[in-house]
């Protein structure tokens, strides 16, 4: 599985997605998923292969279509106690949004709205209020990377994913979202990953000047 296909994958975990179609993904593609986001998480984008210890670290058994589709309703409807949306600006820093509660639509909503803009990408009539929902920043870095863009989907992902530890700690509070802490942590290590890449790249750079 391509890099790109695999954060297209995780793109669709994060929002209600046809029970079907996510069954027959799970059914015939879900370990060739998992040893690809071991490939990621160890080595960066356009690596061939991971560790034995990497490819043995898979996420645990995902939901069926239908467990996926309640999780959505039960916590990707806004405004209910129970709600928990991938939002960006949801979890953006004060500094970010000029309020101490959560708000749509913080500079990071603008940023996203300018590069779909810019890239000539459409925000899709459900995320008009929040074009920084986690599915479409994982979209991004897969268009990125169906582009060979590597150096701006690890940009991306980099800046754009900063604000995921706040969202995992926030899922904490509900027995039901195992898997989706599971696939967070997946993206929090690829995040380690290239961001100690760059900075062991900018300390070379600095060395031979």
């Amino acid at each position: 599985m391509k890099d790109s296909e695999v954060f297209a994958v995780l793109s669709q975990c994060f929002v209600d997605v046809d029970e079907g179609e996510w069954d027959r993904f799970v059914a015939e593609q879900w370990a060739e998923f998992c040893e690809a986001v071991a490939r990621i998480e160890s080595f960066g984008f356009g690596a061939h292969d991971a560790s034995p210890e990497s490819r043995s670290s898979i996420l645990p058994a995902p939901p069926t279509g239908a467990e996926k589709s309640l999780y959505a309703r039960r916590r990707y409807t806004g405004g209910l106690p129970s709600s928990a949306m991938p939002v960006e600006s949801l979890y953006a820093a004060p500094a970010q949004t000029g309020s101490s509660t959560a708000l749509y639509r913080s500079p990071c909503a603008d940023y996203m709205a300018d590069i779909a803009s810019r890239m000539g990408l459409s925000i899709p009539g459900e995320f008009a209020a929040c074009p920084d929902h986690l599915s479409l920043e994982l979209d991004l870095v897969s268009v990125l990377l169906r582009a060979g863009a590597s150096d701006a989907a690890r940009t991306v992902v980099h800046e754009r994913l900063a604000w995921l530890p706040d969202y995992r700690s926030d899922l904490e509070r509900f027995e039901d979202a195992g898997f989706y802490r599971a696939l967070l942590d997946r993206l929090a290590a690829m995040r380690r990953r290239l961001s100690d890449a760059g900075e062991s790249e900018r300390a070379d750079y600095d060395e031979n000047l």
